[in-house]
């Protein structure tokens, strides 16, 4: 009995089950359609990601530098290629570490708590700015007495056109906020969009 309706089932003799080229063609077309839509999407958030993680690794420097400064009781600093001051954390930080964070030991030398961040070649990192943390964790531009306030480091990406940018600021000398903007970071208007 099974046999008798396996035999009925079969397709009539000369025709065979399958697909036509026709089909295979639009289904191999609507296929390359469906990736060619999802590529740059896919790129985007790619680059967005990586924007997002090299802003994210400044902000844990910075945040680094004040808990250090506060648990060891001493001055630390986050580097910038300029304006890093004087004095022993000015020295160390020199001109290529952008990012990376010194402190002072007992005896007045500076030393690495934290390498500068790796940076992906596509990221274009702009306007850092120098801070020093007191033993009391308020940041200020070295040299200066005033609470820090205004920019600390804008982020581009060229890969996006919109909110290709990551700004991270700084209100008080201690409150830390990121966001994203598609134009330049300004000095010291935050955007609205910050957090």
């Amino acid at each position: 009995m099974c046999f008798q309706n396996w035999v009925d089932d079969a397709p009539p003799p000369g025709r065979q089950r399958g697909f036509t080229v026709i089909e295979l063609l639009v289904t191999i077309a609507v296929m390359a359609i469906l990736v060619a839509m999802a590529v740059p999407s896919y790129r985007s958030a790619i680059a967005s990601n990586r924007l997002s993680v090299a802003s994210y690794d400044y902000f844990l420097a910075v945040s680094e530098a004040r808990v250090e400064a506060v648990r060891r009781n001493t001055s630390t600093q986050v580097c910038a290629a300029s304006g890093n001051g004087s004095g022993a954390l000015a020295t160390a930080c020199g001109t290529t570490n952008t990012g990376a964070v010194y402190a002072l030991d007992s005896s007045g030398a500076a030393f690495l708590l934290r390498a500068a961040p790796e940076i992906p070649s596509d990221i274009e990192v702009a306007n850092v700015a120098a801070l020093r943390y007191s033993a009391q964790g308020l940041a200020r531009a070295p040299g200066s007495t005033t609470p820090y306030r205004g920019r600390l480091v804008d982020l581009k990406s060229s890969a996006l056109s919109a909110n290709g940018h990551r700004c991270i600021y700084m209100t008080a000398g201690i409150l830390l906020k990121t966001c994203s903007n598609t134009a330049a970071c300004d000095a010291n208007t935050e955007p609205s969009d910050c957090q």
